[in-house]
């Protein structure tokens, strides 16, 4: 056992930490449970490790009413494994999206240049920190470029999905093509028009071999019952239980992101609202899941390799 108990510990300290403030809504915790505030550096962690910053920093991204808090440490970790991902720096290592997959590649990359747009906003500035900072942007950068960088998150959000449907199917690629049709036959649970679990298992949907799968929710059931293995069942399990504890509602944690896939896809809704207006505490209360599941090979001791099976993006983007 490494630093996974500190890692937990950590963020479970930094949530207790967080008190309602005079008008009942929650105010930010204490830095110093923060991870990097006590000498978590990720690049140095272990595969075991990782997984636990992954989890950890998804249950202090989000809590209580759907508020999402982004901190240096959730940065930090998104830096790390999309380094991971898209540069191994070792060509002996092979490269986690083949040449056939360029435009799933892209949209990775896209997806993690938005999530760090325009962090180059002061930590904690003072007043006129802040001021000064806004008038040498505002003679800086263009009006529409400061108007697409405020709305990197709703642009990230719009992103997020496509990114863990593509990022499903390459995890399931035994079951299902990019195109989403099925290459070995495979079922999903059902779930009641009130977003419950058919825990009997006694209705399952069947996708027969030639036939095509377009929902979010069942590939993510497809991932967690027949790719992931027990450890990585574990951690989607914490996920799904910590989902759950948004609204105290019983519909299943899949089924809340296929909704919200459908609804933000679809015009219904938007997947972000902001209102937070500094890197480190930047809150929305209509947060957007999205968690990419990467599997492959773990051979060797090389950390990237060892990437296979391990949710390497869990963000909860505001």
């Amino acid at each position: 056992m490494g630093l996974e108990p500190t890692i937990h510990q950590l963020c479970d300290a930094w949530i207790a930490s967080v008190q309602p403030n005079e008008r009942g809504a929650r105010g930010i915790g204490g830095r110093e449970h923060r991870l990097h505030a006590n000498g978590i550096v990720f690049h140095k962690l272990t595969y075991s490790e990782l997984r636990a910053a992954c989890v950890g920093l998804l249950r202090v991204l989000t809590f209580g009413q759907m508020i999402t808090v982004v901190d240096r440490d959730h940065l930090l970790l998104w830096t790390w494994i999309g380094d991971l991902v898209l540069y191994s720096g070792d060509p002996a290592i092979p490269r986690f999206f083949g040449v056939e997959e360029t435009e799933i590649r892209e949209l990775f990359t896209s997806a993690l240049c938005a999530s760090f747009a325009d962090v180059a906003q002061p930590a904690a500035p003072t007043s006129e920190e802040w001021t000064r900072w806004r008038q040498v942007r505002q003679a800086m950068v263009p009006p529409a470029l400061d108007q697409f960088l405020s709305r990197r998150h709703l642009i990230l959000a719009y992103l997020s999905f496509p990114l863990l449907e593509a990022l499903l199917k390459k995890a399931a690629a035994r079951y299902i093509s990019y195109a989403g049709r099925v290459k070995s036959e495979w079922d999903a649970p059902t779930i009641s028009p009130l977003g419950i679990l058919d825990s009997s298992n006694m209705r399952r949907r069947i996708y027969k071999v030639g036939s095509t799968c377009s929902s979010l929710r069942d590939l993510l059931f497809l991932v967690f019952e027949r790719v992931a293995d027990a450890d990585l069942r574990q951690d989607l399990d914490d996920i799904r239980a910590h989902l759950a504890e948004f609204d105290g509602t019983s519909i299943d944690a899949f089924e809340r992101l296929y909704r919200w896939r459908n609804s933000s896809l679809h015009g219904e809704t938007m997947p972000t609202r902001d209102w937070g207006h500094r890197p480190h505490n930047r809150i929305s209360h209509r947060p957007v899941f999205a968690a990419g599941f990467l599997s492959g090979p773990s051979n060797g001791n090389r950390q990237r390799d060892r990437l296979g099976g391990i949710v390497a993006f869990v963000w909860l983007l505001p």
